[in-house]
This record gives structure tokens, C-alpha cells and sequence, in this order.
């Protein structure tokens, strides 16, 4: 719960009760992932099975993944993290699950060094033989980056 004070003259206080200070009201803050708040993009892609958020039927190949949205969007990303990936997940969700579970770049300088770092790293964790391209920016950083994945990652191109 979260209180806000409003000046005024005699206001309520949170248990009904008036003060001089201020008008002071109790306001429910709906959690990000609470029944009936369901923010997280993963949701556009699963159904609440139990309505508590622990287990979620996947809408593109119907299985049932427990352990809450996090591990559903492993599901969806196809990383194996101790998990059935989703076979049938269109190539654009796959995408926007691994970046959200893997790429938070804004912040690091992008050498190609780094970019082939990272780049190396999310094959790595979803296995080379699951994925096929990487698609970049076209800068001569990520153009250096692509080219030594695919010295190193031959079924990468």
C-alpha cells in the first residue's frame, strides 16, 4: 500500500479519523504480475492456468510450463533451462524472449569485442545448432562481431 498526503484543513487519516496536517489515503498498487495486472509481455503469449500465475498453458503449443512467468518466457525463448522448449514459437517471440531474458545492452560500450562477447554468449545458452542467423545493426562494430561468430559458429551465417 502506498499513502499520499494532501494539505487541508481537518483531513482524514488512514484509519478514518480526521487531522489537521493533512488528508492521508490508503491506495492499492497492483503488482506487476498480480491477478488481474498482467503486464509482463510474456502474458501476450500464455494463459494463467490455476489463476495465480505458477502455471501457464502456452498459446502456441499448448503445454503447461509451472514456475511462473520468468521460466514460461524460457519456454517460449527455447534456452532449455531445465525446461521443453516451445518448437512452435514464431521466430519474432523467440527473438524479443531472448532479448528480454538476456539482452540489457544500453549501458556497455558496444567494441566488436563486446558485441561478439554477448552475441557468443546467447548462442551459447540457446545452442548453436538451435540457432541458425543473428541479425545486427549494420555499423562496422556489429559487422566485425558477425564475422567472427561465423568463423567460430560454422552453422551460423
Amino acid at each position: 500500500m502506498v499513502e499520499s498526503g494532501a494539505s487541508g484543513s481537518g483531513a482524514e487519516n488512514a484509519s478514518g479519523s480526521r487531522s489537521g496536517s493533512g488528508l492521508v489515503r490508503k491506495v492499492k498498487v497492483a503488482r506487476r504480475n498480480y491477478p488481474g495486472n498482467r503486464s509482463d509481455i510474456g502474458w501476450q503469449h500464455g494463459v494463467d492456468v490455476d489463476g495465480n500465475g505458477k502455471r501457464i498453458k502456452c498459446n502456441y503449443c499448448n503445454k503447461v510450463v509451472s514456475g511462473g512467468i520468468y521460466r514460461f518466457k524460457h519456454h517460449l525463448a527455447a534456452t532449455k533451462a531445465n525446461l521443453e522448449a516451445c518448437i512452435s514459437t514464431p521466430y519474432h517471440v523467440r527473438a524479443d524472449m531472448l532479448q528480454l531474458l538476456f539482452n540489457d545492452t544500453s549501458e556497455i560500450s558496444k567494441t566488436a569485442e563486446k558485441v561478439f562477447d554477448m552475441l557468443d554468449e546467447v548462442v551459447e545458452k540457446v545452442r548453436e545448432e538451435n540457432a541458425v542467423q543473428v541479425i545486427t545493426e549494420n555499423a562496422a562494430n556489429y559487422k566485425a562481431a558477425g564475422l567472427r561468430l561465423m568463423e567460430k559458429r560454422k552453422h551460423l551465417y
